[in-house]
């Protein structure tokens, strides 16, 4: 083999600073492909002011980085493409006003970005994705101090632009 295999452990900080907590991995097939798997997983309830956020988002996104070097540390780095698709479901609660996923929420796109080269273990990786995000919705009103909810309208949302913003930190653990 010409390459070493690398496996790393990232969380994107752009979600972080919206209090989305969330955990990806990443592994190289190759000196040019790539692939990374993401969760976003925040359960928080705060009955007292009614804000809720509850979020379980996988994604997966392959990668194709431009610069393949034989020198095993810089693996990963450079600029890539990438193609990318994930879902999940959502209850998103501000001000007793709500949005729900009647069943589920899917997006995908194209991604371009830049993995940084910190250290033999250390990278960060900064990049954008645009594509569409799809949704059936029912939008609810929390009445009485969060004992029930009133529906007032369901839908379907279908959005399109950018659906993916990364500012992550990769720490890779084999060499």
């Amino acid at each position: 083999m010409d390459y070493d295999t690398r496996w790393g452990v990232r969380t994107n900080m752009a979600f972080h600073t919206l209090n989305l907590t969330n955990l990806g991995i990443e592994c190289n097939v190759n000196n040019h492909w790539g692939f990374v798997a993401d969760a976003i997983f925040p359960w928080w309830d705060a009955d007292d002011s009614h804000r809720t956020t509850k979020i379980l988002s996988l994604g997966l996104e392959g990668r194709y980085y431009w610069r393949g070097t034989p020198d095993a540390n810089h693996i990963m780095t450079g600029p890539y493409a990438g193609i990318y698709g994930g879902g999940g479901i959502y209850d998103w609660v501000r001000n007793n006003k709500g949005y729900r996923g009647d069943k589920y929420f899917c997006y995908g796109g194209l991604s371009i970005g830049y993995s940084l080269y910190i250290s033999d273990n250390w990278r960060f990786d900064a990049g954008l994705g645009i594509g569409a995000m799809y949704t059936p919705y029912k939008h609810y009103h929390v009445k009485k101090d969060g004992q029930y909810l009133v529906e007032h309208y369901s839908g379907n949302y279908l959005y399109y632009g950018p659906t993916r913003a990364e500012l992550s930190f990769v720490w890779f653990f084999t060499k």
